[in-house]
């Protein structure tokens, strides 16, 4: 029984400790930003005070020794005795991944290290750069742990009133620690001293200050304070009840919130399962609903019955499909960091800014998410953003200025990364893709099918190979990794100016609505997001590029037409736009026009992976059941339009054909032309 409790706790501690550390770390950059920002410490402390306790209680005083040790330099940065630079934050920054290490060792049933060294360098940290200039806290800066909350909390409901006390020392010479000490004692005799600022442990030679800062429970009146403290010299000082209704507003570090949101801890494989049957559910309540028999029955009561199925099954799948939903706070505090490290190690000054850190994103999709956003943001710092002198020469704040902003967007979640560096060179480019085979020298790209290359394996137009990048790996990964989860990437860059790569995800990779289209005996699901208008045009409106590939003119653009029936080779399909329908979709500004027999009806379908044996499917990303109980694939929008925009511009021999795609942007995927 002992044995299963300690595994529990040690269980907590990790799970707890790794949210811990991420939090520091994230302070740490906003301490860093903001030195001196008393909020930004205290909260350091607290967490650090927490992070200890936690490690004391799991059986690892190691671990609780580097916590401890990392208070101290807090303190020392709060009492402004060492000063806030570099140095100091890289040690500490150092020390947030070093218990991070310590914490996966533990996770894999590893003993932590013996890390006294890292103790001993913390102690001295800074100590070279002391600072001489006393200085004054203000009243109500005693940093409180949550055990000193909880023994507030306690001693309240006792009946005790709890005080804070501002005095101000009768001399300001070498011996006021000594006066500080005797206070302390004093007021033990009649109270409880909850803390001080400065502390207790810093009452000792040398210490300089001239106010004294003291929270008490006590059950005595003002008036028996006072005659206690003035044979101390302390006859004038200012005293708070925190609590009276009367005083002054709390201190932030004593407040609480009115209402507390309540939280439960559950394993993430129950959710899991939970929404998987809710999947199931749903595709079941269709088919029930859709079956003939109950049309057949015409029946008030069973339809009424049907109708609540389907309200109450959609709400359920809403909020099942809620309970996988994480925002990306913690991808952005990751990201920050990383660019503060890479900016250090190339010299470059990078002001990084973030926005949408609250947007909710599917649990399963936050972990692809963070590898592709890595590369974009390395090869920003390393290939994009100048040298500061380099900038200056060309009129450029020596600062660079990179941004990652999150946003919704059409039922998608779109990212944006986003600087103000040199942008892509097309001449570097296109010479790069020739000597390597990828472009015939006879071939003239589009400036869109240009800047794809990028995304090709191995590509890379650095000169040299850096420990950050040079060696053609990164912006691949960007494409495959969005590609799996559904996504579409898209690249704009102006030179001198910068470059956007904006990626567009969906909500959440196991369920879409969908539009049901016929193609002869066949059922294809296409995502509705991704659909512009559907229409059946008039002969008129068609032409053909080079006698093959059908075009239709819309408004003014010529849309390349895409015949299902070709495409998946259903003989029984609709060829003739004019007898069919053309349904007309849009991926990343490029937009092509889908013939099709019919559009049949719009659902919301359940994804399921077409299964290891078929391997990736051209064209297509997945496939449902239908209510119908059939099986519907679902339509890879991205690759459809990839397709035709490739082979309209090999019919015209490499020439760039005006279709309605805005220049300068491009999906990735969409192949290069390589041929006349």
């Amino acid at each position: 029984m002992a044995k299963s409790l300690n595994e529990r706790i040690r269980a907590t501690f990790l799970e707890e400790g790794n949210e811990q550390l991420e939090a520091l770390g994230a302070l740490l950059l906003e301490l860093e930003a903001h030195p001196g920002d008393a909020e930004s410490i205290a909260a350091l402390l607290r967490i650090a005070h927490n992070f200890k306790g936690a490690a004391g209680t799991a059986g690892f005083p190691t671990l609780a020794n580097v916590a401890h040790a990392t208070e101290e330099v807090l303190e020392r940065l709060r009492d402004a005795k060492i000063a806030a630079v570099g140095g100091v934050f890289d040690r500490l920054f150092a020390t947030v991944d070093e218990l991070k290490a310590q914490l996966g060792r533990l996770a894999d049933g590893h003993e932590p290290d013996e890390l006294g060294a890292l103790v001993n360098e913390l102690k001295n940290l800074g100590l070279g750069s002391v600072v001489l200039t006393p200085v004054a806290p203000h009243g109500g800066d005693v940093v409180l742990g949550e055990y000193d909350l909880v023994r507030i909390k306690v001693l309240r409901k006792r009946g005790f009133r709890i005080l804070r006390l501002t005095l101000s020392p009768p001399h300001t010479d070498a011996k006021v620690w000594k006066w500080a000490r005797q206070v302390a004692q004093k007021l033990r005799t009649e109270g409880d001293v909850i803390g001080t600022e400065p502390r207790e442990t810093e009452f000792k030679a040398g210490l300089k200050f001239d106010l004294l800062v003291v929270v008490l429970a006590t059950v005595h009146a003002d008036a028996e304070l006072r005659a206690l403290l003035s044979p101390l010299g302390a006859d004038n000082f200012e005293l708070v009840d925190l609590y009276a209704k009367t005083a002054e507003a709390s201190p932030d570090y004593l407040k609480r919130p009115t209402t507390v949101r309540q939280s439960l801890k559950v394993d993430v494989e129950r959710v899991d399962n939970l929404v998987d049957m809710i999947g199931e559910l749903v595709v079941v309540q269709s088919m029930v609903a859709n079956a003939p028999e109950f049309g057949a029955a015409a029946s008030r009561r069973i339809s009424n019955c049907l109708s609540q199925l389907t309200r109450i099954t959609r709400e359920l799948q809403d909020a099942g499909l809620r309970l996988r939903m994480v925002p990306l706070v913690g991808v952005f505090q990751h990201l920050s960091r990383m660019v503060r490290d890479l900016s250090h190690k190339t010299t470059k000054e990078v002001v990084f800014t973030t926005s949408g850190e609250n947007v909710e994103m599917d649990r399963g999709m936050v972990e692809h998410v963070v590898d592709p956003l890595v590369h974009m943001l390395r090869n920003a710092i390393d290939h994009g953003i100048e040298a500061p002198e380099e900038r200056q020469r060309c009129g450029k704040p020596s600062a660079g200025r990179i941004s990652l902003s999150a946003y919704h967007q059409g039922g998608s979640i779109v990212l944006d990364v986003v600087d103000d560096g040199r942008g892509l060179d097309r001449a570097k480019i296109l010479a790069k893709a020739r000597e390597r085979g990828l472009l015939r020298e006879e071939v003239t790209p589009s400036d869109a099918e240009l800047l794809n290359l990028v995304f090709e394996s191995g590509f890379s137009t650095a000169t040299e190979v850096t420990e950050i990048s040079g060696r053609g790996v990164g912006m691949d990964v960007v494409r495959k990794h969005v590609e799996e989860m559904r996504g579409r990437v898209a690249i704009t860059s102006t030179p001198g100016v910068g470059t956007t790569i904006k990626i567009v995800l969906p909500l959440t990779l196991a369920i879409i609505d969908g539009m049901l289209i016929g193609c002869g005996s066949e059922r294809y699901i296409l995502p509705t997001i991704a659909i512009v208008e559907s229409l059946r045009p008039a002969p008129a409106a068609l032409s053909s590029v080079a006698g093959r590939h059908q075009m239709l003119s819309l408004r003014g653009h010529l849309l390349p037409l895409v015949s299902l029936a070709e495409l998946f080779h259903v003989n029984d399909g609709c060829n003739d736009p004019c007898r069919g329908l053309v349904v007309v979709v849009e991926s990343v500004g490029r937009r092509v026009g889908l013939v099709v027999d019919d559009v049949l009806a719009q659902q919301q379908v359940v994804i399921k992976n077409l299964g290891q044996g078929l391997g990736r499917a051209p064209f297509l990303s997945g496939a449902a059941i239908l209510p119908d109980g059939r099986v519907g694939l679902i339509l890879n929008v991205d690759e459809v339009a990839a397709f035709s925009t490739s082979m309209s511009t090999r019919s015209v021999g490499g020439r760039r054909t005006e279709l309605a795609s805005p220049q300068g942007e491009v999906a990735a995927g969409a192949p290069a032309s390589t041929s006349p």
